[in-house]
C-alpha cells in the first residue's frame, strides 16, 4: 500500500503525493479553476486551510528547544508570513478558497 498525502494540521488525505517525495498534493478538483496545489506549511507538510497551517505551526514550535507546551502566538512575523500566502491563494483563485 501506498504512503497518501495527508494536511500536517488536521490529517486530512489529500490527493497526490506525500510531502516528503518532494511532489504536489492537491486541496481540492475546482470545477473553474482544475487542481489547486496544497501549499506547504512554514515547517514543511502539506496543509489544507490557513487554520491547519496555523496549527501545525503552532504545534511544532511547541515541541521546539526553549518552547514548553504549545506556545501562543507564533514567532516572529510568522502570522503575517501565513496570513499573505493565503490571502494570495485567495486572490489566484476567487470563490474557491474561503
Amino acid at each position: 500500500m501506498s504512503e497518501k498525502a495527508t494536511c500536517r494540521g488536521c490529517g486530512r488525505v489529500l490527493e497526490g503525493h506525500p510531502y516528503h517525495t518532494g511532489k504536489s498534493a492537491w486541496i481540492m478538483n475546482h470545477r473553474k479553476y482544475g487542481l489547486i496545489r496544497a501549499p506547504s506549511c512554514h515547517y514543511g507538510g502539506h496543509v489544507c486551510s490557513e487554520r491547519c497551517d496555523v496549527k501545525a505551526c503552532r504545534e511544532l514550535e511547541g515541541s521546539m528547544p526553549g518552547y514548553s507546551g504549545e506556545p501562543r502566538r507564533l514567532s516572529g512575523n510568522l502570522d503575517r508570513e501565513i496570513a499573505r500566502k493565503w490571502d494570495e491563494l485567495r486572490r489566484e483563485y476567487p470563490g474557491a478558497i474561503s
